[in-house]
């Protein structure tokens, strides 16, 4: 179930919108992965990306990217679209990373992650402070006992990004 270590992550970027130039940026720092593909139905953002990352290849119907011999997706897309980019591409065989929120019902969650199982692909979902390196810092303080026996911990976001009509904060 995982995608070998010794190779480069072939990668798919569905939507270059708010946050999908930011997944290219990432990814392509990112030794083991190369970002062969950007895909966005408005071809003005394609062409932002081109001219930043002049070896990508480009397209405007994501299911052409799933045709191709990459390893992984990752979807950037207004919430609306991620179940049905994902499934599509769990369907073609792809690993997928969705940024959140994962899927707007239950329901859909739960097909996709039976679908990802029986297919034996990583269905992973974006977390933004997952990974970062201040909440990892606590983490490793909590565990180290440093702070004592820690009772609660408090943490203001004070940026929210962008108000989505379809779903809440």
């Amino acid at each position: 179930m995982s995608v070998k270590a010794s190779k480069k992550v072939k990668l798919g970027v569905i939507g270059c919108g708010y946050w999908g130039p930011n997944l290219i940026r990432n990814f392509l720092q990112v030794s083991g992965a190369e970002v062969v593909f950007a895909c966005d139905k408005d071809k003005e953002r394609l062409n932002r990306m081109k001219a930043l990352y002049p070896s990508i290849s480009l397209t405007t119907n994501f299911e052409s990217i799933l045709k191709k011999k990459i390893d992984a997706v990752v979807i950037s897309t207004p919430a609306s679209q991620h179940f049905k980019i994902a499934k599509k591409a769990l369907e073609n065989g792809k690993h997928v990373l969705v940024e959140k929120p994962f899927v707007l019902s239950s329901k859909d969650a739960v097909e996709l992650i039976n679908l990802a199982k029986e297919k034996k692909k990583i269905l992973m979902v974006d977390h933004t402070f997952e990974y970062a390196s201040a909440v990892n810092k606590i983490g490793d303080l909590i565990k180290s006992g440093e702070l004592g026996k820690i009772y609660t911990v408090d943490m203001v976001r004070v940026n929210l990004g962008i108000f989505q009509k379809d779903y809440n904060v």
